[in-house]
This record gives structure tokens, sequence and C-alpha cells, in this order.
């Protein structure tokens, strides 16, 4: 991947056609760099933007301070990677990130800011190249360990069974038990909205009388959806089931106690794969 120069030529009569141009170099670059790392899930592509996005969020709303800003920055991006997010898609991200605004600036006529995030954008891709260059030279490994490789029945039948026998939740009151969840795993730290836990149990409900009928787990889920679902599972093992993170042994992952127990009038899940996710769902939430 060669890295795209933005130069300014005073011959040149249409500088907004060839900073467009250059633009779009750029960009592309990045793109193709996106679709090798996470490939063309709409899904995938939508979670690494947003990855630097949070990063700047979360630092501008702690600290105004520049000094202070950058170390929060660095903090939150160590907090990532022990989280499993490797720096070649934090740095990707942050390519995502400076060139949008790049763009944006020119949409909006604002040629000299446009102009410092392109350039921002070229300095990045250098050091973006440098860093993938530096790994290989050391065969340092610059991806993410891979992931526990769940189906999607399998984090939906542990999100149904531990909302019906935790919560009493049923066909008719999933929406407010939805809310009553997220409310209770907020409790314990643990953020969720409560759309999104009513848009699971929805489709578990869906599933159920497939579930009757075929018990193999299916269905492929994507990162943004694993990491969520999983949390949710961790959430209600907390606040329902007396999960002890800090803990190696659990009467929720136990012999007599266990959530795989409780839940099975409701929904047939294994004990090991209850204790397997709560062991990925902390990788995901601490």
């Amino acid at each position: 991947m060669q890295e795209c120069t933005f130069f300014i030529d005073s011959k040149v009569e249409n500088f907004a056609k060839a900073f467009a141009k250059s633009l779009q170099e750029t960009q592309q670059l990045i793109s193709e760099e996106v679709s090798r790392v996470v490939g063309d899930d709409p899904n995938e592509v939508e979670r690494l933007r947003q990855v630097y996005k949070a990063l700047i969020n979360k630092a501008g709303k702690a600290n105004k301070i520049k000094a202070e800003f950058f170390a929060c920055l660095e903090k939150e991006q160590n907090k990532l990677i022990s989280n499993g997010i490797s720096t070649k898609e934090i740095q990707l991200s942050r390519l995502m990130y400076v060139s949008g605004y790049a763009a944006y600036y020119f949409s909006e006529g604002k040629l000299d800011e446009a102009f410092n995030y392109l350039a921002l954008s070229n300095k990045y891709l250098g050091l973006y190249e440098n860093y993938i260059a530096w790994c290989n030279r050391w065969d340092i490994p610059y991806t993410k360990q891979k992931q526990e490789n769940f189906k999607r029945d399998t984090l939906l039948k542990l999100i149904f069974g531990m909302a019906s026998n935790g919560y009493d939740c049923n066909h008719n009151n999933i929406k407010e038990c939805a809310l009553m969840i997220s409310n209770k795993i907020n409790r314990h730290n643990i953020q969720i909205d409560s759309r999104l836990i009513e848009k699971f149990i929805r489709e578990a409900y869906v599933k159920k009388t497939t579930w009757q009928e075929d018990r193999i787990n299916k269905g492929d889920v994507n990162t943004m959806d694993r990491d969520i679902m999983l949390k949710i599972v961790l959430g209600m093992a907390i606040d329902k089931y007396g999960y002890d993170l800090k803990s190696e042994f659990n009467e929720a992952t136990g012999e007599k106690y266990s959530i795989s127990i409780r839940i099975k009038s409701h929904i047939d899940v294994n004990n090991n794969t209850v204790r397997n996710c709560l062991n990925a769902a902390k990788k995901v939430e601490l």
C-alpha cells in the first residue's frame, strides 16, 4: 500500500478538482485496507469506524486540557487492546475518522480545514505502513486473537433462558422485561440499551419453535452483536445468578445451582457452554 502524497501546484487552475482527486485516492487506499482486515461485512466496517470515534469522545468528555486529553486517549486505547481490539484496527479506525473529516470539510467548502485533515490522513497512512512493516520484520502478530466461535443460536438461547427464568420474561412482556434487565445490569456497570436487549429476546422467541425441532445451534454472529449478547449474558449472570467475576469457583457455573440447570425448564444449554460464554464475556467487558 503506497502513501498518497498531496501537493499544491500553482499552475493547477481547478484547485477543488485536484484536491478531490487526491482525497479520493487516499480514501480508496484506506477502503482497500479496511476490506483486507475486516472483509466486506457492513456491520464489521461500521464497528471499525466507531472504534476511534468512541476513543475521541471518551477522552474529550474526560479532559479539556490537551496534555490530559492525550493521556486519557492513550489510557482508553490500552483498554481496547486489553479487550482484544488490535492496534492495527485502532490505526485503521483513526484513518477512517480523520479522512472522513477531510471529506466533510471539503463538502462544506472549508478548504483550509480539509487540507489539514487530508495531510493528517496521509501522515497516518505512513505511520500505518511503518507499523505493519515493523510487525512483519520482527514477526510480531498484529491481529487480535481469534474469538471463541459461538453460534448465534447459542447466545440467543442463553439470553432467552436467563431472561425467562431470572426475570419472568414471556411473549407478552418482552419490552418491559428488556427495560428491567437493562436497568438491573446497569447497576453492575454493564450498560446495554434496552432496545438491543428487546431485539435479541424477540429474535429468540421467533426461533423458539425451530429450536424444539432442531437442537443444533446455527447462525454466524458478527463481532458487534456477539460482544453485546455476551455482555447481556454476563450482566444477568451477575445480577440474578450470583456470578462473581473474580472468583474461580462459581455456583452459577457449578454442578448443583448452575445457570444451565436453572434455565433447563425453558431451554437446554450445556454447562460448559455457559462457562465458556461467561469467560468470553469477561474478556469483552473487563
